[in-house]
């Protein structure tokens, strides 16, 4: 008695897609909390029972955590830039980030953020295309959810959110007065910075060979 996100999220109201956001989370934290990465997020990987409850499925592209290990392509619209293979960057839960960010935007604009039918342009958007913030599409989104989402969808993954508590809080406090995005947002872990710093012509190159 299960049924994909796709079919689930489509009558609800924004405050239960965000629900529905919220209940996917703590599921994904629980597979992170294992040491493992999803990188298969979905709306049609993801399913929702009778009472509201989330399944993962399409287990078999789940990686450890911290484990180089290059995945094959199944769905490039939802692709973070670090998987596309173009950017030397390892993948880490910050990549579950980037596809969460794609179904946010989805569900709640009822659009791709990138959208193509060949496969090689589709991942030079990701890599180096901007995105229409969410709430330019769709006015009812508020402007707090649509910052909220565009963080998700940084293109250097040490932009976007840390940790899932930090976007669970903010999914909580996105309507309050004095919200201040990603403010409960902590990663005690070290990191090396990836940024590309630099490389400006060498971006700018390739976002214009997709705007042509």
């Amino acid at each position: 008695n299960q049924i994909p996100a796709l079919q689930y999220v489509q009558s609800l109201l924004i405050n239960e897609k965000i629900n529905f956001i919220k209940r996917f989370l703590l599921t994904l934290q629980e597979l992170q909390s294992q040491g493992f990465i999803y990188n298969n997020i979905t709306l049609e990987t993801i399913w929702v029972d009778k009472k509201d409850n989330v399944y993962l499925l399409g287990l078999s592209q789940i990686t450890k955590i911290n484990e180089v290990k290059k995945r094959s392509i199944i769905n490039p619209l939802y692709l973070s830039p670090e998987q596309s293979g173009k950017i030397d960057e390892k993948i880490t839960e910050t990549s579950d980030y980037y596809s969460l960010g794609i179904l946010m935007y989805k569900i709640m604009t009822n659009s791709f953020p990138f959208e193509s039918e060949h496969s090689s342009e589709l991942i030079a958007m990701h890599v180096a295309k901007n995105v229409i913030p969410p709430h330019s599409i769709n006015s009812k989104i508020p402007k707090n959810l649509s910052d909220i989402i565009l963080k998700l969808l940084e293109k250097n993954s040490q932009d976007r959110y840390k940790t899932i508590s930090g976007i669970l809080y903010d999914l909580e406090h996105y309507l309050d007065k004095d919200f201040e995005i990603a403010s409960q947002d902590f990663d005690l872990s070290f990191k090396i910075s990836k940024k590309i710093y630099g490389r400006n012509k060498e971006i700018q190159r390739l976002m214009k060979g997709v705007e042509e």
